[in-house]
């Protein structure tokens, strides 16, 4: 139920302690050897083990990067890879950044009302499967070194209630059908490999 359990608190924005977002409120920029290194009075935790950088919830950054953010490799050195973030519970927007030996690659989400965009730009001699979330016909497309939009109607997210009993399939998350109209846009220059992401909303 790990994964239950990393969704409900961080989809959910869950702030206090115990949480993975508790960290962020005191100021956290990497994960932290335990969950108050930082006590909520702002004093470093007397216990002795307070790495402010540590491995011990390395699995949760894996998590974020493959199910938020999307990205995960299917050949060595990201020649090849999959993108298909996963939104949820009160998240709107995503943004992440990885450098792969080929160069950086970015993946950016946003869900605005109604509309869901998704940017994506890949570096020269790598190729990716992008699945898009949220999609009314669950689109997947296969694109090159580019830079890449896609503006589309979105269908409800999923708010299974999920349970000890809960197969693992669900937990990876469903989509429903729906009608949407869609917008697809492509720069393969690699003259200029950036794209503008979405403004971060106030607050």
């Amino acid at each position: 139920m790990r994964r239950c359990w990393i969704r409900e608190s961080i989809w959910g924005l869950e702030t206090e302690f115990p949480s993975f977002l508790y960290p962020i409120t005191k100021g956290a920029t990497t994960i932290w050897e335990r969950w108050d290194s930082i006590q909520p009075d702002g004093t470093i935790n007397p216990s002795g083990m307070t790495s402010l950088n540590h491995y011990a919830l390395g699995s949760v950054v894996d998590w974020m990067h493959r199910t938020i953010g999307g990205l995960t490799t299917i050949e060595p050195g990201y020649r090849t890879m999959r993108i298909a973030p996963k939104p949820g519970g009160n998240l709107t927007f995503a943004t992440l950044d990885h450098q792969t030996v080929h160069g950086k690659v970015s993946v950016s989400w946003r869900i605005d009302g109604s509309r869901v965009s998704v940017d994506v730009t890949i570096p020269a001699g790598t190729s990716a499967t992008v699945e898009l979330p949220l999609h009314p016909e669950n689109l997947v497309e296969t694109v090159t070194e580019g830079t890449y939009r896609w503006s589309y109607g979105r269908v409800a997210a999923d708010h299974t209630t999920f349970t000890l009993d809960t197969p693992s399939p669900p937990l990876l998350g469903t989509q429903q059908h729906g009608a949407a109209s869609e917008t697809h846009s492509r720069n393969t220059s690699p003259e200029s490999p950036s794209m503008q992401m979405p403004p971060k909303p106030p607050g």
